[in-house]
């Protein structure tokens, strides 16, 4: 039980350091939206 809820804990804060980076790049780095 232990483990698996440091996983799930352990993989929230990766989605959420992911999902920050994705933040700060799109807003300082307007020109990356909308190349594709």
């Amino acid at each position: 039980m232990t483990g698996v809820s440091r996983t799930i804990l352990s993989l929230r804060v990766c989605l959420l350091v992911c999902r920050y980076i994705l933040f700060c790049m799109a807003t300082h780095e307007p020109h990356f939206i909308g190349t594709s």
